[in-house]
């Protein structure tokens, strides 16, 4: 009888055990049947970012393939070595020179009718026809138009936006030509519909669609309501705040006239300054002819050359912590411009950047500078003088990136350890550092710091019960973009009870 209820129970564990083999090789299947087995080659200098949003531009022979954990790699070749990124479950990719964007990956597009069509693996998709909405993941959206802005005038840009949100609400909106961190709630508007970012709406049509419900939503923002019998007064800060606004826009305005000033002048000069190079050029051809019966033809053909109308020029500038966006202005309307280009010296440059420019285009963007550094930027162009090339130097300009906004503070101090808060700079994202605490000059404490969580800021603790009178936490061995930077990130406190 105890050998057939050994049988038995032996029977029920292998039934089980095949049971759960078989559902793991269902669910395997399942997984390796959705995955994109293909490789793509992307050309080159496309422009995309990592899990991390990170800018990536892409090299000759770069390929994307989706590995078996789901994410997409991006395979670079930079110095003659191959480097991976790790782009994410989504990958978007701008391609250079073109009106198209390339989506690989699950997006679910909202269109005009309030209907979703769900995309998979490769899209191509064009910038130029129109607005596009799409939901790629919780919390994460893509906007495609020619004219994108924020309600508050902000943001400006074109045809395509990143957004991330938050579980509270707040979103990092990037792409090529901007990255920014927003903490207050955020409209941004196109030619066809709104997104209300916080409360994850879209009005399209005068119809508002609720994109929570498209695949689920962790955003826990609530939106602050005022009781409708509260009379709140304006305060000083309110009146500060608007005034700071209003300075600010003012200052935009006022260069921008400075701008468009500097600009026309210096049209002008090159008018008066070609006229006057004719008048002279006329003047030595004519003595050439009477002297040595130069061919009329000839002479004929060398006034015809001569330069009356081109003309090129900076604009604004806008340093940012890590990047400076460049405008310009070029009219060139018999291609006598043989190349344009800016040379960025200074700063971490070991040798001068050279940034070719576009004729078509008004602005570029310099990435991948140190903080708080001074470059110069000089614009050049070549062209051809008797059949030679030469290279003239039309405009100089200094430029100091911003210093990164950091913060590290001491939130408490107890008998077991200290509290502290740590946030950084999403724009100017280290690769590693360490905080330190130092008690009487002598190092107690040495922890690594979670880069991706001090972006959006966290709260940490230090355990240590030996503290001095004179205690100093500090962040060190700061490394960006593979190099040593020195910044002073620190948070000082005396212990009134040693």
């Amino acid at each position: 009888m105890t050998k057939k209820k050994n049988n038995s129970f032996q029977f029920i564990i292998i039934s089980i055990i095949t049971f759960l083999i078989v559902i793991m090789f269902i669910l395997a299947i399942r997984h390796f049947t959705k995955l994109d087995t293909n490789t793509y080659s992307l050309n080159a200098s496309s422009i995309t970012y990592d899990n991390e949003n990170n800018y990536i531009s892409t090299s000759n022979n770069a390929t994307l393939k989706m590995g078996l954990d789901g994410n997409y790699k991006l395979i670079n070749i930079e110095d003659m070595l191959k480097v991976s990124y790790n782009l994410g479950t989504n990958a978007i990719i701008s391609e250079n020179n073109s009106s198209n964007l390339k989506l690989y990956g699950i997006f679910y597009e909202v269109l005009a009718n309030g209907e979703i069509n769900r995309l998979s693996r490769e899209n191509k998709i064009s910038i130029i026809d129109g607005s596009r909405f799409f939901k790629i993941a919780d919390r994460k959206y893509l906007l495609v138009d020619k004219k994108i802005s924020s309600s508050d005038g902000s943001i400006n840009t074109k045809d395509y936006l990143i957004i991330e949100i938050d579980r509270n609400g707040n979103s990092t909106i990037y792409n090529d030509t901007i990255n920014v961190k927003e903490i207050n709630p955020l409209v941004i508007n196109t030619t066809s519909y709104d997104f209300d970012i916080a409360n994850e709406y879209l009005d399209i049509n005068n119809t508002v669609i609720d994109l929570k419900k498209i695949i689920g939503s962790t955003n826990n923002y609530q939106q602050k309501t005022l009781d409708i019998e509260e009379k709140p007064e304006i305060d000083n800060s309110t009146i500060n705040s608007t005034t700071d606004y209003l300075k600010k826009q003012t200052d935009n305005l006022r260069k921008q006239v400075e701008a468009q000033n500097d600009y026309y002048n210096k049209y002008f000069k090159t008018v008066v300054n070609s006229f006057n190079n004719l008048n002279s050029s006329l003047q030595d051809t004519n003595k050439q002819q009477y002297n040595m019966q130069v061919d009329q033809n000839t002479m004929k053909g060398n006034i015809k050359n001569y330069n009356l109308s081109r003309w090129l020029t900076l604009g604004i500038i806008e340093a940012g912590v890590s990047t400076i966006k460049i405008n310009y202005n070029v009219f060139d309307p018999n291609n006598e411009y043989t190349t344009i280009y800016l040379e960025v010296t200074g700063g971490n440059l070991a040798e001068p950047l050279r940034v070719y420019l576009n004729k078509e285009n008004n602005n570029t963007t310099v990435r991948d500078l140190n903080a708080n550094t001074n470059y110069n930027i000089s614009l050049k162009y070549t062209t051809l003088v008797d059949g030679e090339s030469t290279t003239v130097t039309e405009d100089v300009i200094d430029v100091r990136t911003k210093s990164p906004t950091t913060q590290l503070r001491i939130t408490k101090v107890t008998p077991t350890g200290i509290g502290y808060y740590l946030q950084l700079d999403n724009e100017y994202r280290f690769d590693k550092a360490t905080l330190n605490l130092y008690s009487d000059n002598n190092n107690l404490v040495t922890e690594e710091v979670d880069i991706a969580k001090a972006v959006d800021g966290y709260e940490g603790f230090l355990k240590v019960n030996n503290l001095g009178y004179k205690n100093e936490l500090k962040l060190e061995n700061i490394y960006y973009n593979n190099n040593l930077i020195n910044l002073d990130i620190y948070a000082k406190f005396v212990n009134a009870d040693d």
